[in-house]
């Protein structure tokens, strides 16, 4: 579609490093969250890596830097529509997340602790073992070590997870994505539509619940 887009030669030229670099950066983070099993218990930092790679690049970040590259926008609005797109990115993935463990099923379409069912080691789960105590790890292993998870054991793993304080802190994590995404959008000199359209997307990413 890009190809046949009509584009002039120096627009494509402009947008083909972006896309090239977002197509590369979801390649390899989608690789990663097909590999990172929560039973292989990744840490933060490498759960961090692929969450940029496969999802806060991709749906917000490296789109913005695109769309400002085939517009010929300054490295100035680029940079700081990366800036802010990396953090809404991040608060994005951070919410779906939370979503993946403790979404309303009749709200999501999907079955109650979808995430825990499917042992995916997503930002919740893996900062649940890194805050947790000896005995609530111990608990979240055995719960991640079921090979078949009823919603029994998803109802007692949410129990666990938030009496970690990781549901909290990632709460806390979105927030602070948000105010910082915020800073680096009262940065840009734009018209107030798409400042206001800029605000507007940093809401429904991050404040939805399916």
């Amino acid at each position: 579609m890009f190809r046949e887009s009509g584009l002039s030669d120096e627009e494509l030229t402009r947008g083909w490093p972006v896309y090239d670099a977002m197509r590369a950066e979801l390649a390899v983070g989608q690789l990663g969250d097909l590999v990172n099993d929560a039973r292989a218990v990744p840490d933060w930092s490498s759960v961090i890596d692929v969450l940029r790679r496969k999802s806060g690049n991709y749906t917000v970040r490296r789109p913005l830097e695109f769309g400002a590259a085939l517009a010929g926008c300054a490295p100035a609005v680029s940079t700081r529509l990366g800036t802010y797109g990396s953090h809404i990115g991040e608060a994005f993935q951070f919410r779906d997340d939370l979503l993946g463990v403790f979404g309303d099923p009749a709200v999501t379409g999907k079955p109650i602790g979808d995430d825990l069912r499917e042992h995916k080691a997503t930002s919740v789960v893996v900062l649940a073992r890194e805050l947790g105590t000896p005995a609530q790890r111990r608990e979240l292993i055995r719960l991640d070590r079921l090979d078949l998870v009823d919603d029994e054991a998803v109802f007692r793993w949410q129990e666990v997870i938030e009496a970690t304080g990781a549901r909290e802190r990632l709460e806390d994590l979105i927030t602070g994505r948000v105010a910082s995404a915020h800073e680096a959008l009262d940065q840009l000199v734009i018209p107030p539509e798409p400042r206001a359209a800029l605000s507007l997307l940093a809401l429904r990413c991050t404040a939805r619940t399916r």
